[in-house]
């Protein structure tokens, strides 16, 4: 038997049609959701791409690492600076220099040279600053910062530049464009000493 011999009036016809396309309507609406909420995902996930990208394209990336050492007739030094390599600026929220597991403020003298004396007893070692920091200071991009000159009055060993880098350390705590506070430090943990 075929559906033609079931149903061979108008009515039934017209019935049969009616549940066809019921079924019809049925799924189609299932699918626009389904097509729907795919583009709205997917629609979701290029803002999601977008914003990183925007982050990537304005975020800074400071470095911090000492200078070869110098020498002149007054002895020996180094500068601990700091660059923006990223793409963005950065706004220094604070520095902090450490020596010898101490937090020193470097516009005190006699707390420097004190830290200083039990990293070198025997040796005349003056840590000069090169900025202060008072409130925010913006960093553009590829712009560089000298932080502090450490001089050996009578020269440096083979040792001292190691023995600086175990004892003291800096760290420079930015803003950026975008909510959230970045940390950079020297000496860096992966061991670089120049960019």
């Amino acid at each position: 038997m075929t559906t033609y011999e079931i149903c061979s009036t108008m009515p039934c016809v017209m019935a049969w049609f009616h549940r066809v396309v019921a079924w019809l309507d049925a799924h189609a609406s299932a699918a626009s959701v389904i097509v729907a909420t795919f583009a709205l995902l997917f629609t979701i996930r290029q803002f999601s791409v977008a914003r990183k990208h925007n982050e990537l394209s304005i975020k800074p990336r400071l470095f911090l690492w000492q200078s070869p050492p110098e020498s002149s007739q007054g002895g020996s030094s180094f500068v601990v600076s700091v660059k923006n390599f990223g793409l963005g600026p950065a706004w220094l929220e604070s520095l902090q220099f450490n020596v010898h597991g101490r937090k020193i403020n470097l516009s005190d003298r006699r707390a420097t040279e004190s830290a200083l004396d039990d990293v070198f007893p025997d040796r005349m070692v003056k840590c000069i600053p090169l900025f202060e920091l008072h409130g925010p200071y913006a960093i553009p991009k590829d712009g560089s910062l000298d932080l502090v000159q450490i001089v050996f009055l009578h020269g440096m060993k083979a040792n001292d530049l190691a023995t600086i880098r175990a004892n003291a350390s800096v760290a420079i705590t930015y803003t950026w464009a975008y909510p959230g506070k970045l940390v950079d430090r020297w000496p860096s943990a992966s061991g670089k000493t120049a960019p």
